[in-house]
């Protein structure tokens, strides 16, 4: 049967809260020799007095376990200290996807190379920043569906991105150039998605896509 049994918790530091959670599926070849692995990854923000937006947070990543026995645990696999609130995770093609305060960034999932035995604590993979992008007074909300991945700001409503997994880079499609105050979002399609205002008015974009004689990204 399904139940909501406490199969674990986690203390977080004083000031810190939870804003984010995503189960992702993610590519590591070097750890438990599988691809995809399924991690859950947590962002946090510290809230800091006199601070109007979070300065800093951090990403937490677990490892949920079922042993023989069928019984379960999650184990705390790596952790990040960051600048900024982390506001939304998704994975995309083997990587993870944060929202970080103005900045949206790109992460790999490696082995750790920490061999320093003066650390308190050893973790056996790392989050390695491959690429990130600063176009967002703050980005609050992500959403993938293949390699594409839309991005919405607090108020400048939702940018579309192609991942090139050859380059772990986010290359902008296009943008709805309307201010918004964003509040939900979804990726219906590759070339479909709706939004919904902070008066609670849906809109839905289109995207054009690039025609084969030119470079230059269609609006959406």
């Amino acid at each position: 049967s399904n139940t909501f049994d406490l199969i674990h918790s986690f203390a977080l530091n004083p000031l810190e809260q939870a804003i984010a959670c995503s189960s992702c599926y993610v590519n590591n070849k070097s750890y438990d020799d599988v691809n995809n692995q399924e991690y859950v990854i947590v962002g946090t923000v510290y809230e800091v007095i006199h601070e109007i937006e979070p300065s800093s947070g951090r990403l937490l990543v677990f490892k949920l376990s079922i042993k023989q026995d069928e019984s379960k645990s999650v184990e705390l696999l790596y952790e990040l200290d960051v600048n900024g609130g982390v506001y939304a995770i998704e994975s995309c093609l083997g990587r993870i996807i944060a929202c970080q305060g103005t900045k949206v960034v790109v992460y790999s999932l490696e082995d750790s190379l920490v061999e320093d035995l003066s650390e308190l604590i050893n973790y056996p993979i790392e989050l390695i920043e491959e690429s990130s992008v600063s176009s967002n007074v703050l980005a609050v909300y992500i959403k993938t569906l293949n390699n594409l991945v839309i991005v919405g700001d607090m108020i400048r409503s939702i940018t579309l991105y192609q991942l090139s997994i050859s380059t772990n880079k986010l290359i902008e499609l296009g943008k709805d150039f309307n201010n918004i105050y964003l509040r939900a979002m979804e990726i219906l399609s590759p070339d479909l998605y709706f939004g919904c205002d902070d008066s609670g008015n849906i809109f839905t974009l289109k995207y054009n896509g690039i025609t084969d004689n030119s470079t230059s990204s269609s609006i959406v």
